[in-house]
């Protein structure tokens, strides 16, 4: 298997875990990052998001899953494609979340960048 489609079967089970335990798999997904991610998110920390900030490695990364977990319930995660070029891969997908606190939903696009 060459590396592109190795990273590719590796992030595709994670998204499957992700979606399939509604958010339920972070040691699992964080366990497929390197101990140096660096994780950002459009947010960059905002409130009510405060959550969404920039991560510097895998295991401050898990503060950013428990904010997300605390406030919003995963109502699906899907993988729309991923595009692969040498030891990088691009996830294109859509997820969809419910607020805990004011049962409002939101639908959204997703676009991940994972290097090897």
């Amino acid at each position: 298997m060459s590396n592109e489609a190795n990273n590719v079967a590796i992030l595709t089970e994670a998204y499957r875990q992700w979606n399939d335990s509604r958010g339920g798999s972070v040691d699992d997904f964080i366990g497929v990052c390197d101990e140096t991610i660096i994780f950002d998110s459009l947010p960059r920390g905002a409130a009510p998001m405060q959550f969404a900030a920039r991560y510097d490695n895998r295991e401050v990364l898990r503060g950013y899953f428990k904010g997300l977990l605390d406030q919003w319930s995963m109502n699906y995660y899907e993988v729309k494609q991923f595009i692969a070029q040498g030891d990088m891969v691009v996830m294109q997908g859509e997820c969809s979340w419910t607020n805990k606190a004011t049962g409002k939903e939101v639908t959204t696009p997703n676009r991940h960048l994972a290097l090897s």
